[in-house]
C-alpha cells in the first residue's frame, strides 16, 4: 500500500492508496472490454449501463466440474432484462384477479427466481409470449424468445421436481403455475390445445394442471408458512348447494344421459361431471373467497384419472363432460391468456365427436360459441 501527501496551503491531507485484488471473475463482456464486473445477475451493472448482452462463461477444472467459487453460466441477456422490466410493469399486473395475487406476481415471484433459474426462465417465457400478444406486428420475434426461455425452463423445472424440499417448494409451485399459462397462451395451443394434430394423443395441459395443483395438496403446510402464504386461497364452503348455480339443470340433464347405464365409463364421466357442478357452484356463491381461474383450474386434479384416459381414448361421453367444462374455461376469457382457450377445446372436442352426439354440445356451444381459428 502506498500514500500520498497533498499540501493545501498550512494543512496536510494524506491518502493512502488502497489497492484492489485482481478479479478474475466476471461477465464476458467487461472481461473484453477489460473492466471491473460486479457480477450481479442475470445482467451485471456494466452491461445495463452499455446495453450489452450479459453472459458468464463458465470455469472447467480437469476433473470436468466447476471450480470452487466459479460463477454460474447466466444464459440471460439484455433483452431478457427488458422483459423482466416488463415483466414487472404490465405482464405480472394481468395473470392475477386481485390485489393479493398481484403482488405475488409482482414482488415475490422475481425475488425467488433469482435463486431459482427454471422460474426465471418461466417467467421470461411468459412474458415473452405477453409481448407477442400485445404486439402482433412482432409475433415471431417474441414467440422465438418465448420457446427459448421454456425449453430452458422445463428440463430444470422436471429436475427439480423430483426432490421437492421446503426451501424449494414455493419457487417449484409458483413455476407450475407459470407452465400452466404459457401451456395455454403458447402458438402450440391455438393448432392443438387438448389433442395434438401431429401424433393424434392428448396434450399435456391436464397433466399440467394436476400436477400443480397436487403439490398444493402435499406441500401445503411449507406453502402456508412462505412468501406465498398472503395468496394462498381457502374456500367458504366445498359443499356447496348446487343450485347456486343458475345453469345446473343444464348438467342435470347430462347425468341422466350418463346415468342410463351403469358402464365403468358412466361411473367415471359422472365423478367428472359431479365435481364441475360443484365448483361452478362454488364459483356463483355470494362471497366465494376462491378466485373463478383456481376454482377452474382445480377441476382437472378433482377428476379421476382413469377420466383422463377416457378424453385421451375420445370416449364420447368423456369428451360431452369436457365439452360442458369449457363454459367455466369461458369465464377466464378476460385473460389474455386464456383468450379463445374455451372455444378451441370444445371445437376439438365436437370435431372427434360423431354427429349423433353434436345434440349434447347445443348449451356448451351456445355459452362458448364457436372457434373460428387464430386471430
Amino acid at each position: 500500500m502506498t500514500s500520498r501527501t497533498l499540501f493545501f496551503g498550512a494543512s496536510k491531507m494524506t491518502f493512502k492508496k488502497v489497492s484492489h485484488k485482481k478479479v478474475r471473475t466476471g461477465c464476458d463482456s467487461c472481461k473484453r472490454r477489460r473492466v471491473k464486473c460486479d457480477e450481479l445477475k442475470p445482467i451485471c451493472s456494466g452491461c445495463i449501463r452499455h446495453s450489452l448482452d450479459c453472459s458468464y462463461s463458465t470455469t472447467i477444472d480437469t476433473s470436468g466440474g466447476l471450480k470452487p467459487g466459479s460463477p454460474d453460466i447466466s444464459p440471460f441477456s439484455f433483452s431478457d432484462f427488458k422483459l423482466m422490466h416488463h415483466w414487472n410493469i404490465c405482464t405480472a399486473e394481468t395473470l392475477a384477479p386481485n390485489a393479493a395475487l398481484q403482488r405475488a406476481m409482482r414482488e415475490c415471484i422475481p425475488a425467488m427466481a433469482v435463486n431459482h433459474r427454471y422460474l426465471m426462465h418461466a417467467m421470461l417465457a411468459l412474458t415473452s409470449l405477453h409481448m407477442a400478444y400485445l404486439h402482433p406486428t412482432e409475433i415471431e420475434q417474441h414467440e422465438r424468445r418465448a420457446a427459448h426461455h421454456h425449453s430452458l425452463a422445463l428440463p430444470l423445472f422436471r429436475s427439480a421436481l423430483a426432490s421437492v424440499t421446503e426451501s424449494s417448494s414455493h419457487a417449484l409451485y409458483a413455476c407450475g403455475h407459470l407452465v400452466i399459462k404459457y401451456s395455454f397462451a403458447s402458438p402450440q395451443s391455438r393448432r392443438g390445445l387438448m389433442f395434438s394434430p401431429a401424433t393424434g394423443t392428448s396434450s399435456e395441459i391436464i397433466g399440467l394442471l394436476r400436477g400443480a395443483f397436487s403439490m398444493h395438496g402435499y406441500a401445503e403446510k411449507w406453502l402456508s408458512n412462505g412468501p406465498l402464504s398472503f395468496c394462498m386461497e381457502r374456500p367458504l364452503d366445498e359443499n356447496p348447494d348446487f343450485s347456486q348455480n343458475p345453469n345446473d339443470s343444464y348438467l342435470v340433464q347430462l347425468l341422466y344421459l350418463l346415468l342410463a347405464d351403469c358402464s365403468e365409463e358412466s361411473n367415471l364421466c359422472c365423478a367428472a361431471l359431479n365435481s364441475l357442478r360443484r365448483l361452478l357452484a362454488m364459483a356463483s356463491t355470494p362471497g366465494q373467497t376462491i378466485s373463478v381461474k383456481t376454482l377452474t383450474y382445480s377441476w382437472a386434479v378433482q377428476v379421476p384419472q382413469k377420466y383422463i384416459t377416457l378424453v385421451s381414448e375420445r370416449k364420447p361421453k368423456a369428451l360431452i363432460v369436457l365439452a360442458h367444462y369449457c363454459v367455466m374455461l369461458k369465464m377466464l376469457d378476460s385473460f389474455w391468456f386464456m383468450e379463445g382457450a374455451a372455444a378451441r377445446i370444445l371445437e376439438q372436442c365436437r370435431q372427434n365427436l360423431e354427429s349423433q352426439w353434436h345434440r349434447y354440445l347445443e348449451w356448451p356451444l351456445s355459452i362458448v360459441g364457436v372457434y373460428g381459428g387464430e386471430k
